[in-house]
């Protein structure tokens, strides 16, 4: 089902290197504090994160783009420096309402763009109810391939350059004569490629699982370590865990 839903990203680029999408290891370790560095040091073959949640009526499937750096061209935007910072990864979540279908139906996308939540409906099954005392909206889903009228493919995802917030991509990215000022990425089935340059109209990018790497390794916290922080979470019979919370890094 991620596979199959698995989006089309539109990565805006100012940098030849530090807008390519990633993998946390992509320099062979899992220390969080040396990837700033390391970016322009190793090839940043495209990976994006998923997840997987089920309930009993919907799949909540999660995907989430990592960049070695949130990085400003610009040193002063207005009056203020922008701030940058090491490890940087937003994302995004597509609820899929289950119908007896194998792909079952979506009804909202939602985004992260730094620390604002952005959501998406579907224009062709709208069961997300708009209005007064509803869920705000900013917009619907475009998708990029139909198998028919209520069952799609492939979300078209916008990723900013620099601070890498994610949004969903507009209309325009169904035209024949779009240009991307960037690149796109596509699950294609060709393994994790490197963009050729910061204009590339096709890289094909491999999924990897948030549970078997990042939840997997979420109590390794250290100044050397894969997160620098943790969070104490309450357990089932009165214990607790702390779990990562934060990247390492400045």
């Amino acid at each position: 089902l991620a596979e199959y839903y698995a989006p089309v990203v539109d990565q805006e680029s100012r940098s030849a290197v530090l807008d390519y999408i990633t993998r946390f290891d992509y320099d062979g370790d899992w220390n969080g504090s040396n990837n700033w560095r390391n970016a322009y040091r190793y090839e940043l073959r495209a990976n994006v994160y998923y997840g997987v949640v089920e309930s009993t009526n919907h799949v909540f499937l999660t995907y989430a783009f990592y960049h070695p750096r949130d990085y400003s061209a610009r040193p002063l935007e207005g009056i203020a420096p922008k701030t940058e910072h090491e490890n940087d990864m937003e994302g995004c979540m597509l609820i899929i309402e289950k119908d007896k279908t194998a792909w079952g139906r979506p009804i909202l996308l939602e985004t992260l763009a730094h620390d604002h939540f952005y959501k998406y409906d579907n224009p062709k099954y709208r069961r997300v109810k708009k209005g007064k005392n509803a869920l705000p909206l900013d917009g619907s889903i475009v998708f990029l391939k139909e198998v028919d009228g209520t069952h799609h493919q492939q979300p078209a995802i916008f990723i900013e350059a620099e601070g890498h917030g994610v949004k969903a991509a507009t209309e325009q990215v169904r035209n024949q004569d779009f240009k991307h000022p960037g690149i796109i990425y596509r699950f294609a089935g060709r393994g994790a490629e490197v963009p050729r340059n910061n204009i590339d109209p096709d890289v094909s990018y491999d999924l990897i699982s948030i549970e078997d790497t990042l939840w997997a390794k979420r109590s390794e916290i250290g100044t050397t370590s894969l997160y620098c922080c943790g969070d104490s979470y309450a357990l089932p019979g009165g214990q607790t865990m702390l779990i990562g919370s934060a990247f390492n890094g400045p």
